[in-house]
């Protein structure tokens, strides 16, 4: 096996292992996974949480 150019099987494996955003879907999710992160830690605004209680 020359490890400049490893067969197709080991980089297919690699891909399923790293799950990496490869179609739109997987770009969306990683993005929305990333946003949540971000935010995890701040409290969520009381404006909103009353806004939508008072709209039910």
């Amino acid at each position: 096996m020359d490890a400049r150019n490893p067969p197709r099987h080991l980089i297919a494996e690699l891909m399923a292992q790293l799950r990496l955003p490869i179609n739109d879907r997987a770009i969306r999710r990683a993005g929305a996974r990333a946003e949540w992160c971000a935010r995890r830690d701040v409290p969520p605004e009381m404006d909103d949480i009353f806004a939508e209680i008072s709209s039910i």
